[in-house]
């Protein structure tokens, strides 16, 4: 069978392949989401582009799946409904996680979807601290 090259494998069971296949699934996912939150904002013209501004919210998974929203954890759907209640509604999250690559992390995947379908648009930093924009952002 030709696979293509832009496709991720898809591993029978006991696998050694599996985690691998899991990562390249992650990244599509990943991908895909940030590519649907640039259609879905406006203009990254105000984005932060140094340390995340004041009252902008902070959102950071850790290598453990937990979510914090300005450092207090929270779950996916406590982090919807607490940027839903800001007011005024933020247009712009400052987003960070602490991925290893190659090891998905679910509740980094869980964050991103609930920014985007806020229409929240995200900008990436390097860790935790929010002082430093990720250079691939």
């Amino acid at each position: 069978m030709n696979a293509s090259p832009n496709r991720c494998l898809q591993p029978t069971l006991g696998d050694p392949r599996a985690a691998e296949a899991q990562s390249c699934q992650f990244a599509a996912a990943l991908s895909a989401l940030l590519c649907a939150l640039s259609f879905a904002t406006d203009s990254l013209a105000q984005a932060p582009t140094g340390e995340c501004p004041p009252g902008t919210p902070r959102v950071y998974v850790d290598k453990d799946a937990n979510i914090e929203l300005n450092g207090k954890r929270v779950t996916s759907t406590e982090l919807s409904d607490e940027l839903s209640a800001m007011d005024p509604k933020p247009t712009h999250a400052c987003y960070s996680h602490g991925l290893q690559a190659g090891n998905p992390i679910p509740g980094a995947l869980s964050a991103m979807r609930t920014l985007v379908a806020l229409e929240i648009e995200i900008v990436l930093y390097t860790d935790n601290t929010f002082t430093t924009v990720d250079p691939e952002n």
